[in-house]
């Protein structure tokens, strides 16, 4: 139950990357395709940059995704090469433990922890890159009222993912 529940998971958060980075890849290619690079002004830059990281970030999001639903899946072929069975309740351990235990490789911790690390940039990269492009697009007023939205969105998004990961180590 344990493993279905993360490779669903998983899922979710590769599609929802993938459409992120989509649609900033649309937003980068309609700034690439309005100004010259040495026309630009260096804000400009600033935020091509921000739209291009934005969009390796929830690339790279999407593929360690994919990854973490290859770990889940690789424990059953594990678990008949070994000729066990998994425990009667394998919902008491953490999926690391879980593959640990049917000697898969003991760095796959590496692969959650940098898809955490890994959906953080993005959405950091992903409300800057926004941001800048509201800010520079956009009347004072507008941007200013579309700032505030951001932040308490951005604050929004923080704290549930801070709440969803002190969540995991429930007793």
């Amino acid at each position: 139950m344990i493993l279905d529940a993360t490779i669903q998971q998983a899922t979710a958060f590769g599609v929802v990357l993938a459409l992120f980075a989509g649609g900033v890849a649309s937003i980068a290619q309609t700034l690439g395709d309005t100004m010259a690079d040495e026309d630009s002004p260096d804000s400009w830059k600033v935020l091509r940059v921000f739209l291009y990281s934005a969009i390796m970030f929830n690339l790279s999001g999407s593929f360690i995704s994919l990854m973490i639903v290859k770990m889940c899946t690789d424990v059953s072929l594990a678990a008949w090469n070994k000729k066990c069975r998994p425990s009667p309740s394998p919902e008491d351990e953490t999926v690391s433990r879980l593959l640990r235990r049917y000697n898969m490789s003991n760095s796959y911790w590496i692969v959650e922890r940098l898809f955490v690390f890994v959906s953080i940039l993005s959405c950091i990269f992903t409300f800057t890159a926004l941001s800048l492009w509201v800010f520079l697009s956009e009347t004072l007023k507008v941007a200013g009222a579309t700032m505030a939205i951001f932040s308490v969105l951005g604050i929004t998004v923080l704290l549930a993912f801070w709440i969803t990961i002190r969540g995991e180590n429930w007793s």
